[in-house]
């Protein structure tokens, strides 16, 4: 690859850094029927408050089976693109110099063997309703 090629993939990951950034940074609230719940822009779970406490655990199940979905659903979809050669060669290229989206994934494994799904609830909202 040419330097000027090399030089743009670097402003293109800066680039890429920066938007994922921002990204993170994105909250959405919604509140009503005894619920208010606070997400991440991937999903995760960053608050819940409830009225009846036992709904904390069914809801920390079933997210976790959706999660679990979609992540299958979206592995199903990227082997497309990954299975080309030279999009492969590229996307490794981009990775290298800014790996933003391998370390953001919410569709990565969890880091803590205990942790079964560290993006349903929070450690904070797991204590408020005694899930551990």
């Amino acid at each position: 690859m040419s330097r000027s090629g090399e030089g743009r993939f670097e402003e293109i990951a800066r680039k890429a850094r920066r938007v994922q950034e921002s990204v993170e940074r994105v909250r959405g609230v919604a509140a009503g029927e005894g619920v208010r719940i606070e997400v991440a822009a991937d999903g995760r779970i960053i608050d819940l408050r409830l009225t009846e406490p036992g709904l904390a655990q069914a809801i920390s199940r079933r997210h976790e089976q959706a999660l679990a979905r979609a992540c299958a659903s979206a592995a199903e979809l990227r082997r497309e693109v990954v299975s080309d050669p030279a999009i492969a060669r590229a996307l490794r290229t981009l990775l290298e110099s800014a790996p933003i989206a391998a370390e953001n994934s919410v569709c990565e494994p969890p880091t803590d063997a205990h942790e079964s799904n560290p993006y349903a609830l929070p450690v904070n909202v797991r204590r408020r309703y005694g899930l551990g």
